[in-house]
């Protein structure tokens, strides 16, 4: 037999009058006709009853999985509508395209250990993204993301969006943190805001936009950081603090250094303005090297360390490093055009 499922009939409604208490739907099939609202103030939590099944987004699989079609997910207004819970392993797979009307922050939540966690085959747009589990693979270009935030576990973690799009706070979980050696790649096709601090454990990150904004206080960490501003974006990192051993700054118009820590090595490349730093700042480095930067290359606060000098390269503009921690050696070659 079938497992039993929840039916909500177009007559029916499913909430509180108050909006403050939250709603919570619990089985292995859902049909929702009618409306479920727990309100501007309350979140609507939706599983399935065996925590091994698989929830589906936008499908058509009704007796396999836990699937909630696009139109049964415009039946339900909430502050914030929340698939999943960390016991459940089987899974979300958003299987065609989802973009909700009546509820703009969407947490998707699977067990951190085990499963599959949360993929897409189908575009996603929402306001506000929350995503937690073993792995997430959200990595569709043509989603429509303004705001992310997320835990992985034993995976990796990719988000991308084809609009700008911000690392903040959504469903109370603030930044994205790994606890692996997996990757964690997050683009937007427009700028890129850095809300929150981004941490990816012992695993590599890139960052990538059209701009990249690190905000005052917020930190980016990683065993190795890539930021790409795509050719035509500004990279400021100015008021906060990046640390990776190897850290890569990469197709960017300016660039504004934080505080920089890369005990292996610091590189530039590809980029078409100047090169500075935030004065009141630290660069603490092992190599440093740059290529192909157009404008000037600026890095002279006084408690600046760099091991060594690879290649630097200024196509038409000056160079000026100032190393506090002596014994400077130069390994490659140093030119202003």
């Amino acid at each position: 037999p079938l497992p039993a499922r929840i039916e909500i009939d177009s007559t029916s409604f499913v909430g509180n009058l108050g909006g403050t208490g939250e709603v919570k739907l619990i089985a292995d099939r859902m049909a929702l006709d009618g409306a479920i609202n727990s309100g501007a103030g309350a979140r609507t939590v939706i599983h399935s009853n065996s925590t091994s099944r698989l929830v589906s987004l936008g499908g058509t699989d009704e007796e396999g999985t836990l699937n909630l079609t696009s139109g049964e997910l415009d039946k339900i207004y909430a502050s914030a509508l929340v698939i999943g819970w960390n016991d459940q392993s089987g899974g979300i797979s958003i299987d065609g395209a989802v973009a909700p009307s009546q509820f703009n922050t969407l947490s998707l939540i699977n067990d951190p250990l085990s499963g599959p966690g949360i993929s897409q085959v189908a575009p996603l747009t929402i306001d506000n993204l929350n995503a937690n589990a073993r792995t997430v693979s959200l990595s569709d270009n043509t989603n429509q993301i303004s705001q992310v935030s997320g835990r992985y576990y034993a995976g990796s973690f990719d988000v991308r969006s084809s609009t700008a799009m911000s690392i903040g706070t959504v469903d109370g979980i603030t930044g994205i943190v790994g606890s692996t050696t997996g990757s964690l790649y997050v683009q937007a096709g427009g700028a890129l805001n850095i809300n929150s601090n981004v941490s990816s454990a012992s695993g590599p990150l890139h960052l990538v936009g059209e701009g990249i904004v690190l905000a005052s206080g917020k930190s980016v960490q990683g065993s190795s950081a890539t930021l790409d501003g795509l050719g035509t974006g500004t990279i400021d990192l100015g008021l906060g603090t990046l640390i990776a051993p190897t850290v890569t700054v990469r197709n960017a118009e300016d660039v504004t250094l934080g505080n920089t820590t890369a005990s292996t090595g610091l590189t530039f490349t590809n980029i078409s303005g100047n090169v500075t730093q935030q004065p009141g700042t630290s660069v603490n480095v092992g190599i440093f090297s740059a290529d192909f930067v157009s404008g000037d290359l600026v890095l002279d606060e006084a408690t600046n360390q760099f091991a060594s000098l690879g290649t630097l390269s200024s196509l038409s503009g000056g160079l000026s490093l100032v190393d506090s921690a002596g014994d400077l050696d130069v390994t490659g070659s140093i030119g202003v055009s």
